[in-house]
């Protein structure tokens, strides 16, 4: 896939792992598209969103790049502060309120509730407060 992005239906989900996202709110669709052109190391784009009414769970699905290192640091787990970062700015600049959360919550759980395969790596949540997202 090196050079080619993937297509927001590859890496969006709804709340459940590789369900379909079916949603017709464009500004979600804005916010989505502007993390997906995140840049990423040897063009890997390892990150998963799984959409829900109140937040968006980003997943790390680690390429067949993620041995690469450089300095001792998966590139991949860069890569995904890169998408975290975009995606926050974005919702911000759209005008939501929320608060994203890298801490504080159950990998485990949210990975069991959202069917997520034990390859990947729940990175953080996306928290939209008082709106629903789909």
């Amino acid at each position: 896939m090196r050079g080619k992005r993937k297509t927001l239906n590859q890496i969006a989900f709804g709340p459940l792992w590789e369900t379909p996202l079916i949603t017709e709110d464009k500004t979600l669709l804005e916010v989505l598209e502007c993390t997906r052109l995140a840049p990423s190391s040897v063009n890997s784009q390892p990150w998963r969103f799984l959409v829900s009414e109140k937040d968006i769970i980003i997943v790390a699905d680690p390429p067949r790049y993620s041995g690469t290192t450089r300095i001792g640091v998966q590139l991949f787990r860069i890569d995904m502060g890169i998408a975290m970062a975009h995606l926050n700015f974005a919702a911000s600049a759209v005008g939501w309120q929320g608060k994203l959360d890298v801490i504080g919550f159950d990998p485990n759980k949210i990975a069991a509730e959202r069917q997520v395969p034990g390859k990947c790596e729940i990175f953080g949540i996306y928290h939209r407060k008082n709106a629903a997202i789909l």
